[in-house]
C-alpha cells in the first residue's frame, strides 16, 4: 500500500466515527503495526494530523484536522446503509439459493419416483423423448406425436434442413426431453393421454 493509500484509509476510517489509533489503522490496512506508527507519526510531521494521549486508554489516538463533525456522521450513516443493504442481498441470495435447492430436490424425487400401477414413469418419458418426436409415443396423446414426427420427418428430409441439421437437432432433442417428462406427468394426472395443455372451459351461459 502506497501513501497516498494509507492515508485515504486513515481518512476513512476517521470520517466514520472510529479512532484512530495504531491498532484500528493496522486492521484497516493490513499493515504491521509498527509501519503504521511509522507512517501516522510522518502524517503527523506533515500536519495532516494531529495526535494525543488517551488516558483512559493509554494509547495515542490521531485526530485528522479540519474534519467536520457533520462529514463524520454523514459518512458513518452511508456505511450503515450499505451495510444493511449489503446484509438485505446477502440473505435474498441465501433465500434464493435455499428455495432453488428444495425445488431442485422436490424435481428430482417426482422425476425418480418409481410409478404407481398405470401409471407412466416421468424418467422414462425424458429418456424416451431423447429420440425425438417418436419417443413421445410413450405417454402423448397419438395425434400429437403423429403431426410432431410426420413434421420432423419431412423437415429433415428437406436438403436445406440437412445442411444445417447440426445447429437444431440438439435443442430439439433437448425440447423433446422435457415434453416427454411433461406429457408423462399429464398421464398420470389424467389417467389416460392429454395435451399438455388442458383444454379451455366454456364460460357457462346464465339463462
Amino acid at each position: 500500500m502506497d501513501r497516498d493509500q494509507f492515508e485515504s484509509e486513515v481518512l476513512a476510517l476517521a470520517a466514520e466515527g472510529t479512532k484512530v489509533t495504531v491498532a484500528n489503522v493496522a486492521v484497516r490496512t493490513r499493515l504491521p503495526p509498527r509501519k503504521v506508527e511509522a507512517m501516522l507519526d510522518d502524517m503527523v510531521r506533515h500536519g495532516h494530523i494531529h495526535s494525543d494521549i488517551d488516558e483512559a486508554d493509554a494509547v495515542v489516538v490521531y485526530t485528522v484536522k479540519g474534519l467536520s463533525p457533520k462529514v463524520a456522521r454523514k459518512v458513518t450513516a452511508q456505511r450503515e446503509r450499505e451495510a444493511y443493504d449489503d446484509l438485505q442481498d446477502r440473505a435474498m441470495r441465501s433465500a434464493g439459493q435455499v428455495l432453488v435447492k428444495q425445488a431442485a430436490t422436490r424435481a428430482k424425487g417426482v422425476i425418480m419416483a418409481k410409478p404407481a400401477a398405470g401409471e407412466k414413469s416421468i424418467l422414462y418419458g425424458g429418456l424416451f423423448g431423447l429420440l425425438g418426436p417418436i419417443g413421445l409415443a410413450y405417454a402423448a396423446p397419438w395425434l400429437h406425436v403423429l403431426v410432431t414426427t410426420a413434421i420432423y420427418v419431412v423437415a429433415f428430409s428437406l436438403p436445406v434442413v440437412r445442411s444445417i441439421a447440426g445447429f437444431f437437432l440438439l435443442p430439439i432433442h433437448i425440447v423433446t426431453v422435457f415434453l416427454g417428462m411433461a406429457y408423462a406427468w399429464r398421464f398420470n394426472k389424467e389417467g389416460k393421454r392429454a395435451p399438455i395443455l388442458p383444454p379451455e372451459e366454456e364460460p357457462k351461459q346464465l339463462r
